[in-house]
């Protein structure tokens, strides 16, 4: 007896153990959390940020060229991670490939174009165009499906268009052809998150899997595009293809693609939707001020600012709007009004196919494809201005989608 009661002194009782082993879990989980949210944040900003130096300061005219450059760095990054084992994805099927290529080519279209409205737009009027994806995404969803979302998600969406067109109406260096390069940027990524849900369900496909078809179809294309047009030849004469400077900043915006699509899905994952949306928004004012700062292609007047802290503020009750849960509705007949309640019931997490984290970073992911995050790829919701998005966001499916929506380094 006494051996006993000298052993079980020795050591904590085995529940004791369990909570000790959990709680360092928890601690551990959180301080992972907290890693990959810094990470998230820092390149979402930091690529738009490059992205834009490259375009502008460099005056490096050449989107397709740099999006190739992107395209190939996280294709041999995906093929280095995979055979690590830190990252699966399933290998490529030509049947699914050919099914799949449609919407990779419309991927591809608002990458491209959404980097060349950077390379002419101001990056806080480019921020304030971006949140007009919202509208752009409501609209195709209304016309396809018949969905409505809330009166204050639309309220919400009004506040930032009308923050756009305040900012836009007194935009020293306004352009109407620039104008038309962020519009067509909204309209690509609002016809690719309308299809994307529906595409990587019917075909089982995971997140890095949709990143890996994405720049494995429209790579090759993209390079026979840049080739034809000159873009290629033009690079070679570049004159700054020298300098060290413009080299060690094209470095980061051509790597910093893969590891914002890796980071946002490790970060949505491990972190809570309210975790998510400060931080989007943290790295949003940021990114704001940084450009303020950092380039001058920015001309202040105070009007146009007024109209940019209105979007902003649209931005933030957009995100905190998407952190209220979705109703649970019961199932109702094939159509448009189906439609509207499969939405509805997906929202609030009622599938099994997926685990939890999968659906969290699939969830979050593609709210940041709006303003520079549009490398976030493969994901299948809602852009607007690059906050992280939540699961609790209704998802927008077409009318024959059937299941809950499940992308960007």
């Amino acid at each position: 007896a006494t051996g006993g009661r000298q052993a079980h002194s020795a050591g904590p009782c085995v529940p004791c153990a369990m909570a000790g082993a959990s709680a360092k879990r928890s601690q551990d989980l959180c301080s992972a959390g907290l890693f990959w949210a810094l990470v998230y944040g820092v390149a979402s900003m930091a690529i738009t940020l490059f992205n834009k130096a490259v375009l502008t300061e460099y005056e490096f005219q050449f989107p397709q060229v740099l999006t190739v450059c992107q395209g190939a760095f996280t294709i041999a990054a995906m093929f280095l991670l995979r055979a690590a084992g830190v990252i699966t994805f399933g290998d490529l099927n030509w049947k699914v490939a050919r099914q799949v290529a449609p919407l990779s080519l419309v991927f591809i279209f608002y990458v491209v174009v959404s980097l060349a409205a950077l390379g002419r737009v101001n990056v806080p009027m480019f921020t304030a165009l971006r949140r007009t994806t919202l509208l752009f995404v409501m609209a195709l969803e209304y016309f396809s499906s018949g969905t409505v979302p809330s009166r204050w998600t639309m309220a919400a969406a009004g506040v930032m268009m009308v923050g756009a067109m305040i900012a836009a109406a007194k935009d020293l260096t306004y352009d109407p052809v620039s104008y038309g390069f962020v519009f067509l940027t909204n309209l690509g990524t609002a016809l690719y998150t309308v299809n994307i849900a529906s595409v990587k369900r019917e075909h089982k496909l995971d997140i890095f899997t949709m990143l890996w078809y994405n720049n494995l179809m429209t790579m090759p294309a993209l390079a026979i595009l840049a080739w034809w047009s000159g873009e290629m030849e033009a690079v070679m004469n570049f004159p700054h293809m020298a300098d060290t400077g413009f080299l060690t900043v094209f470095f980061f915006s051509a790597t910093l693609a893969f590891f914002l699509n890796y980071s946002t899905y490790q970060s949505t994952s491990l972190n809570s939707p309210t975790t998510q949306s400060v931080i989007g928004q943290l790295k949003n004012f940021v990114a704001f001020v940084l450009s303020l700062v950092l380039f001058s292609d920015y001309k202040f007047h105070v009007v146009n600012f007024g109209g940019l802290l209105i979007g902003f503020a649209g931005g933030v009750w957009y995100s905190v709007m998407q952190m209220q849960p979705s109703p649970k509705k019961a199932p109702a007949l094939p159509g448009k009004a189906g439609a509207t309640a499969v939405r509805d019931i997906t929202a609030s997490g009622e599938d099994g196919d997926n685990t939890d984290d999968e659906n969290r970073g699939a969830d979050a992911t593609e709210h940041s494809m709006s303003e520079g995050d549009d490398h976030v790829l493969g994901h299948s919701h809602l852009a607007t201005d690059g906050n992280t998005e939540t699961s609790a966001r209704p998802r927008l499916l077409d009318s024959g989608a059937s299941s809950r929506a499940s992308s960007t380094a």
